[in-house]
């Protein structure tokens, strides 16, 4: 799902996030990287002379926003800060209830094996 779009120069660039954590940056159309990550990771790829990087932040668990910061040969030239939308939102909470429930069976299991 496409997450932000920006320009470099002449060319078009685009960020897109899937539920499962697969990120992926095309510029013109083009993919020039593609990772995975649950909070964010660093794409790096070249246009032209130019070394760029689109930094990935995600705190699921405070505001659930995606920050996107665009660096140049080593200068910040733009931040986005892109708000989840409906189904993101769903899983983050889907993913918490989970996680909590699971941790919690997993402590009572332990504590059962440590009393008895």
């Amino acid at each position: 799902m496409k997450q932000a779009e920006f320009n470099l120069h002449s060319s078009k660039g685009e960020f897109y996030n899937s539920l499962f954590g697969m990120e992926r940056v095309l510029i013109d159309s083009n993919e020039v990287s593609k990772k995975f990550s649950f909070m964010g990771t660093a794409h790096k790829f070249q246009l032209g002379t130019k070394n760029f990087q689109l930094r990935s932040q995600f705190q699921p668990f405070e505001k659930k926003e995606v920050t996107i910061r665009i660096i140049e040969d080593g200068k910040l030239i733009e931040t986005k800060i892109v708000s989840l939308n409906k189904k993101q939102k769903v899983f983050w909470i889907g993913f918490g209830i989970i996680t909590g429930i699971s941790a919690y069976q997993l402590v009572e299991y332990l504590f059962g094996i440590m009393i008895g």
